[in-house]
């Protein structure tokens, strides 16, 4: 479940579809595409809200960057957000994606809100893979230093998460 981040009841139901002789990949593309539709809802929820409260941006700025973004638009859309400009994308997947979050908007919702907290779960997504790949590497390592190392770092990871999650 760490080292592919899926649930454990989807690797669990593969591992028995498997077993019995059955198709294994199907079930398992489900959910990694049902994964990223989440992620995708989520950098989509972020964007929208900076494009409706421009004022965030410095500090989302602080905690995410372009690069955040999985989703080749988003990531496309945030370059633009990110860069500095006031004027709206016109073209490109980045204008489209544009338009489409800020069409029909509700009026007086608290976007600065919104964009923080779409803001802290793209960090916490981010810090949770850092702490899984560090596991994994951990798991493979024999060389004491690069264990100690490791080690280390998890627990500073882990430390964020915390400490994201008290200030949420």
């Amino acid at each position: 479940s760490q080292v592919f981040g899926l649930a454990e009841p989807v690797l669990s139901r593969a591992v028995a579809l498997g077993r019995r002789g059955e198709n294994v990949e199907a079930p398992l593309q489900a959910a990694v595409r049902e994964q990223r539709r989440g992620e995708g809802d989520l950098e989509r929820a972020l964007l929208r809200a900076l494009l409706h409260a421009p004022e965030a941006l410095e500090t989302i700025r602080a905690m995410v960057g372009p690069d955040d973004f999985r989703d080749a638009e988003c990531g496309a859309l945030a370059r633009w957000i990110w860069s500095g400009r006031v004027d709206r994308p016109e073209g490109g997947d980045e204008g489209a994606l544009a338009r489409d979050l800020t069409a029909g908007a509700p009026a007086g919702f608290n976007w600065t809100a919104e964009a923080t907290g779409a803001a802290r779960r793209v960090v916490e997504r981010r810090l949770k893979e850092q702490l899984r790949e560090h596991r994994n590497q951990l798991g493979r390592t024999a060389e004491a230093s690069e264990s100690a190392r490791l080690i280390q770092e998890i627990d500073t990871i882990a430390r964020s998460l915390r400490e994201l999650s008290t200030h949420a």
